[in-house]
């Protein structure tokens, strides 16, 4: 359990917010001055903070990144609005209005449960918050006078609670982080103990090792250096006024700092170049692979999705290939892909269709276990590749970054005699940086989550198929091709 000191140090550590600005109001956490009215200023330092939230938001502590990023998106949409943003400013120089960070933090009784999920939700939801927000600028009519005193002595008592315990933690940092680190050392593995205690040359050595478990730490850090060399910082410089006054702190705040309890790890095949741990997250090639985890409701990936009718008899009139169309065969639904010797990869780069914020797509194959390892199908977005391939108990789900020499980094073995695999890829529409992976074999179904760099706002949208290099008693196919535009 967190405590809310810990959460002022993530703000500190993450988004470099001072001290004398915890908890942040909205302008705060966006890095802007208070009452910044520039919309373009806005729009930038709100999209800078949710990039980089993106970035570290796989990690063990991603449920609380998940709550900045729904602070964000309130702090924006508010100020983003006049009416809405000149109504908040009112509040805070009365000194009304609840920040951000201390509406997550309180779920008060009378808030109701419904708070967290309306950050979550739909832009109707998310204005229901926005209201949540700005309600202490309305005139308490209904109270009494009795009730407005009660209610601003306890304001003022949680009040200097907040500001002794930012003081407490904030004299002596270092000393925190240490004992945080010993801490982390004590309940790690052997593993983790050794990279902890070795020198930074040292770590670099380890993290090549394939056994080894990511640091969420460094990273996080190295996310926010690459992104930071970039793009202009939108923090704002150090202010000597403090920001809105935080409310009080309630008992679902525990429930949203809670740590993410480590998933067990999974492991590849002896030829598979690297594997990643499944509850860490790590930044390779721009891309910030996070963890997998099982999901009950596979169906809610190919929700809306249609069929690509010209797969697989009008593959030609939609797709092009550079290699032509003559290494598969058509039978009926299924494109079934011959084996090939020498060069034995092809591309199919959709005409039609982009992966926009939102958009999806989806097929189906027969790689299953066992199969010859070679075979390989990927959906590439951008020129990443998120692809399925055969493994001796089951297939494995992987990912290759844009450049050539890129390793394909195993993300989930998932373990199966399922005759057929269903791979899903989707973009975020909230989180447009963001590619979400879903696969479904037999009764299992798992999902994770992959950051990315950068992405075009319309990215070419292609199906990369490695045929094998003999021939095989087991068909190779793919079918089912779906598409969703949003």
């Amino acid at each position: 359990m967190r405590e809310p000191s810990d959460l002022n140090d993530l703000y500190q550590e993450w988004l470099e917010i001072p001290a004398d600005r915890l908890p942040p109001n909205h302008y705060a956490l966006l890095g802007l001055d208070d009452y910044e009215a520039d919309e373009a200023r806005i729009e930038a330092a709100a999209k800078s903070r949710s990039a980089y939230l993106h970035q570290i938001a796989a990690g063990p502590q991603r449920k609380i990144v998940q709550d900045m990023l729904g602070q964000v998106a309130i702090a924006r949409r508010t100020l983003m609005s006049g009416e809405k943003r000149q109504k908040y400013d009112n509040s805070l120089r009365s000194n009304l209005t609840q920040s951000p960070a201390a509406e997550l933090a309180s779920s008060v009784p009378g808030a109701g449960p419904d708070a967290m999920a309306d950050q979550r939700g739909e832009s109707l939801e998310h204005d229901s918050v926005e209201r949540s927000d700005l309600q202490g600028t309305a005139p308490a009519q209904s109270r009494s006078k009795a009730s407005d005193w009660k209610y601003h002595g306890i304001s003022a008592v949680v009040l200097l609670l907040i500001v002794g315990g930012v003081y407490i933690v904030n004299r002596n940092p270092g000393g925190r982080r240490a004992a945080q680190a010993r801490i982390g050392e004590s309940t790690g593995s052997p593993e983790n103990v050794t990279a902890t205690n070795s020198n930074s040359a040292d770590e670099d050595r380890t993290e090549s090792s394939p056994h080894r478990k990511a640091n969420p730490r460094i990273a996080s850090v190295r996310a926010a250096n690459q992104s930071s060399s970039k793009r202009p910082s939108p923090i704002a410089k150090r202010r000597e006024t403090g920001s809105g006054i935080g409310s009080g702190l309630g008992d679902k705040f525990a429930d949203v700092l809670s740590d993410i309890a480590n998933q067990p790890s999974a492991t590849s095949r002896g030829d598979s170049p690297k594997s990643n741990n499944e509850s860490d997250s790590e930044l390779i090639d721009g891309l910030v692979i996070g963890g997998s985890e099982e999901t009950d409701d596979p169906e809610s990936a190919t929700h809306a999705m249609a069929l690509v009718t010209e797969f697989p008899s009008g593959v030609e009139k939609r797709f092009q290939c550079d290699r032509g169309f003559k290494w598969y065969a058509v039978d009926k639904t299924k494109m079934v892909v011959a084996s090939a010797e020498g060069d034995n990869v092809f591309e199919l780069s959709d005409k039609q269709f982009s992966m926009s914020a939102g958009a999806g797509v989806s097929l189906t194959t027969s790689l299953a276990a066992k199969m010859r390892p070679e075979m390989q199908v990927a959906i590439v977005v951008d020129q990443i590749r998120v692809g399925l391939r055969p493994s001796t108990n089951g297939v494995e789900v992987y990912v290759g970054g844009r450049s050539s020499d890129s390793q394909v980094n195993v993300i989930k073995d998932v373990n199966t005699s399922a005759k057929s695999t269903t791979l899903t890829v989707i973009r975020e529409i909230d989180a447009p940086e963001t590619i979400r992976w879903f696969v479904s074999a037999a009764d299992q179904s798992f999902t994770g989550m992959i950051g990315v760099d950068s992405l075009a706002a319309q990215p070419q949208t292609s199906i990369q198929v490695t045929a094998s290099k003999k021939q095989t008693e087991r068909s190779f196919w793919i079918s089912d091709l779906k598409t969703r535009t949003q």
